[in-house]
Order: structure tokens, then C-alpha cells, then sequence
């Protein structure tokens, strides 16, 4: 019986069509490859999905304040808030 590759299941997420990044173990930053080697001493992962959100203002009669959506149903319940007046950016988009 032969042994499973170490990286088995990045390599078919990889077949799949899903972005892979790879570190070398003793460095800390990923990085995107389109071609990964597979290598024994790399660290691989599925890129994760970008993180979001947006800045809502609010306006309750005595002063404004803001607050940030990160998903779309809390940007729904931000609009249909009393004092929602409007938003401030559109979605942003960073990475961790």
C-alpha cells in the first residue's frame, strides 16, 4: 500500500481550480503560485477569500457616529435602521 502525498489535498483543490499559496516553513508571509512544486519543506494552503466591509453613518438627532457592515445582511439591517443616512465607502476589500 502506498503512502498518501503529504499534500494530497491541496494538490486536487488545486485540480479544481482553487488558488494555492505556499510558504517555506520558516518564513511567515504566503505567496500566490499558479504552479506549485509540491515540495516536501512548503507549506500550502487555498487562498482564503478576501475579508470586506463598509462604513455606514448614522445620524440620531443629537450627534452622528458610524459603524462597519462585514457581511451583506448586516448591510441590510444597517439600512433599514432608524437612523442609517448613508454609507460612507463601498465595500473594502483586504486581506489578513
Amino acid at each position: 500500500m502506498s503512502t498518501r502525498h503529504k499534500h494530497a489535498d491541496m494538490i486536487i483543490a488545486w485540480a479544481n481550480g482553487a488558488e494555492i499559496e505556499y510558504r517555506y516553513t520558516l518564513i511567515k508571509n504566503w505567496r500566490p503560485t499558479s504552479t506549485p512544486g509540491w515540495y516536501e519543506d512548503y507549506e500550502y494552503r487555498v487562498k482564503p477569500p478576501a475579508k470586506k466591509f463598509r462604513v455606514a453613518l448614522f445620524n440620531n438627532g443629537a450627534e452622528g457616529y458610524t459603524s462597519t457592515a462585514d457581511n451583506q445582511a448586516d448591510s441590510n439591517d444597517h439600512e433599514g435602521m432608524p437612523h442609517f443616512v448613508r454609507w460612507l465607502t463601498d465595500w473594502v476589500e483586504y486581506e489578513r
